[in-house]
């Protein structure tokens, strides 16, 4: 019998992260064949960019860059990503 994959709450925050990155967008953050971009501090998906018909705050791509990196472990929990400035302004 193969053991099974551990699910855990930092894949939820990555769905939110493409989730909310939908909304505001209308499209799919991820072009076919995405790669990864190294950051200062940590690893991202190279979101596509958003259309030009929408404008994204700095304090909004802060946090999809924080919800949808690579590494789980980097992820915010979801009561620190409802603490990030751009749900509280």
């Amino acid at each position: 019998m193969h053991a099974r994959p551990r699910y855990s709450f930092p894949c939820d925050i990555w769905s939110a992260g493409v989730l909310l990155y939908c909304l505001v967008c209308k499209s799919m953050p991820f072009a076919v064949g995405e790669t990864t971009a190294r950051s200062q501090d940590h690893d991202f998906m190279t979101m596509r960019p958003p259309p030009r018909s929408v404008r994204l705050s700095s304090k909004l791509r802060d946090l999809l860059h924080q919800l949808l990196r690579l590494d789980p472990s980097a992820r915010p929990t979801a009561k620190q990503a409802l603490k990030h400035p751009w749900f509280v302004s």
